[in-house]
């Protein structure tokens, strides 16, 4: 077994620990991330229904790949849905090469394309360290992102990405995005 083979297998052991039983759909890159960003490469998502009520989708790709340090270690990026969504793969593939050239940390933010959020309440986007685990020897994790409106952002900005996903817990949003909810502040 080569080196990328052994840890894509003890990846989904590692996440399948975590996060109970993958479901069967999977959305296989058609190039694979490895292969990098100039390419084409894209992580693979898979789906895991068991975890929480609703759909979580986790890119599976970027563990044992070089990333900036952050809070979460080595991570895979996840988001959660109460129904399912297309936006969370539309989001996470090619948001997962940023991983290589920049720290996203817990409590940070990053604004999205109108084109992306019309017609919803969603604005941006916060960061969160959902988990940590190791995958073999490395330190790794899963980084959470969840969709928030254009006045959560203004609290943040005003507090902090932690008061706000303090918030987000309080008022039962955490770990979904959803589309239509209104502020929590």
């Amino acid at each position: 077994m080569d080196e990328l083979e052994d840890i894509f297998s003890i990846r989904i052991v590692a996440l399948e620990k975590e996060f109970g039983s993958m479901d069967k759909e999977v959305l296989n890159a058609t190039i694979p991330f490895e292969l990098g960003y100039d390419l084409g490469g894209s992580p693979h998502v898979y789906f895991f229904s068991n975890h929480i009520p609703g759909e979580v989708c986790i890119t599976a790709g970027l563990i044992g790949s070089e990333q900036k340090p952050n809070d979460a270690g080595n991570y895979e990026f996840m988001m959660a849905f109460k129904e399912k969504s297309d936006f969370g793969p539309d989001l996470i593939c090619p948001l997962s090469y940023y991983t290589q050239e920049a720290s996203l940390n817990s409590g940070e933010t990053m604004g999205l394309p109108e084109d992306m959020t019309k017609g919803t309440n969603i604005k941006a986007i916060i960061f969160d360290c959902y988990k940590k685990f190791k995958v073999g020897n490395i330190d790794a994790g899963v980084m959470l992102i969840i969709g928030i409106t254009e006045d959560e952002l203004a609290y943040k900005t005003k507090f902090n990405g932690k008061r706000l996903i303090r918030k987000l817990k309080n008022n039962n949003v955490y770990p979904y995005t959803d589309f239509k909810r209104t502020s929590v502040v």
